[in-house]
């Protein structure tokens, strides 16, 4: 089992950097193959998925960023068909730092409040904005959108702190 999951991982590894290289937007298609893949099973030692733990990788939208991306993203998935919460046409959250956002999908900037230039309130990336929940918002998940409506005393960007265990984009 060890060995399984060793192999596991190092193709977990292998797909999340080709998928990186194209910002996890649309279908893998190295160089080596001839037609693009918008679905990979990852199956360690074994041949089927029949036994051990296996991950699928997929297409999914994204709730909120899908208008950044334009395209569904790849998403690597552990949850099998027969699990009851199962359901392949779901949209997903993302989970990352306005570091990662802005390494994985950049380029953007950082958008600072009107008189206070050390202030970042917003990150401007995608063709719209990434801005923190206003107080009132129970969520707490920071928002992407094409326009930014932010309070008079808008809620500071903090970059070095990011809440546990990541931002979630609704």
């Amino acid at each position: 089992m060890c060995l399984h999951l060793a192999s596991l991982a190092i193709q977990c590894l292998c797909v999340g950097f080709l998928s990186y290289t194209q910002a996890h937007i649309g279908n893998v298609q190295p160089f080596f193959l001839d037609s693009p893949l918008s679905r990979i099973t990852l199956l360690g030692m074994e041949t089927s998925t029949n036994a051990r733990p296996y991950i699928t990788v997929r297409l999914a939208k994204l709730r909120c960023l899908a208008g950044m991306t334009r395209n569904p993203v790849l998403v690597f998935d552990t949850r099998r068909p027969s699990d009851e919460n199962y359901d392949p046409g779901q949209d997903f959250d993302v989970r990352a730092s306005p570091e990662d956002l802005l390494d994985t999908w950049g380029p953007g900037r950082l958008v600072f409040a009107e008189g206070s230039p050390r202030t970042p309130v917003a990150v401007e990336i995608g063709g719209g904005y990434i801005f923190p929940p206003v107080s009132h918002d129970t969520d707490q998940r920071y928002h992407w959108d094409y326009c930014m409506t932010l309070p008079a005393a808008p809620p500071h960007l903090d970059l070095s702190h990011t809440p546990p265990p990541f931002f979630r984009l609704r």
